[in-house]
């Protein structure tokens, strides 16, 4: 098991590499997933340089919080008190705006146990902080195995006041292909979010033929077709239900070569693709971003 650490513009990647070919590196900025390697295939889409992974704000591997997704007109109320957020998208808040956990530099320490390395970054988010209530203490946990190709990821938060909380890494997963055209998803979800115009959940109903993703479906051809439905949002921005409500819940994403199973306790699923060109945010491969590039 190797471990090690390099310092950027204040930010701190840690590499930890293990004897089955699984290689992670992490970063402090956002309690953040640079980059996750299977016997040398990259399984992910994200910033070529580490520089420009600290500067972008497209949240590439980031963790997202208080809130991950959209409020409607950046307002929420708890016990008739009315908080007010940042307003960064269309009149309505994403991500929590600047004050999201993606743009906050953690602190961290390396656990190195018998069975895993841990990687445990901390964060206290104080009172107000981006108009929320409570002061935060947030601790982002990584587990990597130093037996097989596995990797968990945990998130503790501890607020001294009510607060809504909804939390997420977001990667962009390519399991080693270029672009998502060769992957295929399959989870058990009967239920999909009805979105607005500026992709705010309004509902919830069946899923249709190009959201069904119980028995397994491949991206490819689906994304141009779920863009001419809508077509501001170019992709996928979808909140699916699980048909199970209690216990672990499990998506199954498939590559060419590599298989990623997920398992959550959460009750929905975001399902989200590069849905814009980003010709400056380059693979490691220097292809570019495109369309369905994870």
């Amino acid at each position: 098991m190797e471990i090690s650490e390099q310092k950027i513009d204040g930010c701190t990647f840690i590499c930890v590499e293990n004897n089955f070919g699984l290689r992670v590196e992490l970063c402090s900025l956002g309690a953040s997933i640079f980059s996750i390697s299977v016997k040398g295939l990259e399984c992910l889409h994200h910033p070529f340089d580490r520089k420009l992974f600290l500067k972008e704000k497209l949240f590439h591997g980031k963790t997202v919080g208080r809130i991950a997704g959209r409020i409607k007109d950046g307002l929420f109320s708890i016990k008739g008190t009315e908080y007010k957020l940042e307003k960064n998208e269309n009149g309505n808040c994403l991500h929590s705006g600047k004050s999201s956990f993606a743009f906050k530099n953690f602190d961290y320490k390396i656990l190195d146990n018998v069975n895993n390395v841990v990687v445990d970054f901390a964060y206290v988010s104080p009172e107000q902080e981006g108009g929320f209530p409570g002061a935060a203490n947030v601790r982002i946990s990584y587990v990597i195995s130093k037996r097989s190709l596995s990797i968990k990821n945990y998130h503790y938060v501890d607020v001294n006041k009510d607060c809504p909380l909804s939390i997420t890494n977001h990667c962009y997963f390519t399991l080693g292909e270029k672009c998502i055209d060769k992957l295929s998803l399959k989870m058990p979800c009967s239920k999909v979010s009805k979105l607005d115009d500026f992709f705010l959940v309004e509902g919830f109903e069946d899923v249709s033929s190009l959201l069904d993703f119980r028995k397994g479906k491949l991206f490819k051809n689906n994304i141009k077709k779920i863009a001419a439905i809508l077509p501001l949002l170019k992709g996928y921005d979808h909140v699916f239900l699980f048909d199970k409500t209690n216990g672990k819940n499990i998506c199954l994403l498939k590559g060419s070569k590599i298989q990623m199973k997920i398992i959550t306790t959460y009750p929905a699923v975001v399902i989200y693709t590069n849905n814009s060109v980003y010709v400056e945010l380059q693979n490691t491969d220097s292809t570019g971003g495109n369309d369905t590039s994870g």
